[in-house]
């Protein structure tokens, strides 16, 4: 998210978290670098907690298989008529040097589900990435 918020400057995000510690460290200078803990996803339920509008969560990472899918059915059973979409954005990095390969993309890998919100929300994460990542 660093990347994308030094290339998209436009573009507000936010970063959710349930750790005060980790909150600080995002809004400071450093990057916190931890494992989320899927096995209870209460970041998931803290989204829909927060949200008061229509969001776009993208799940950036290497995690399990069917992640998101499980994201995705936390966030709907508990979204209160609010509209989610969810997106997996899985990221190639190698340790040591993840800056580094998030500025010389070789592919970007965006998911979904096949409905029209969600296809236009793949696009719309789609043109993020165009800031800095050619198409070919």
């Amino acid at each position: 998210m660093a990347v994308i918020t030094l290339k998209c400057p436009k573009i507000e995000m936010d970063v959710i978290d349930i750790s005060v510690a980790r909150i600080n460290a995002w809004n400071g200078d450093g990057l916190p670098i931890y494992e989320l803990g899927f096995d209870k996803k209460s970041v998931a339920r803290l989204s829909v907690v927060v949200s008061k509008s229509s969001k776009i969560v993208v799940e950036k990472s290497t995690i399990p298989i069917k992640t998101t899918e499980a994201i995705e059915k936390i966030i709907n059973h508990n979204s209160k008529d609010i509209d989610f979409q969810i997106l997996s954005n899985l990221e190639f990095l190698v340790e040591g040097i993840a800056i580094q390969d998030l500025y010389n993309h070789d592919r970007v890998l965006i998911g979904g589900r096949e409905t029209s919100k969600c296809l236009k929300t793949i696009g719309a994460l789609n043109n993020v990435y165009v800031h800095w990542v050619s198409i070919d």
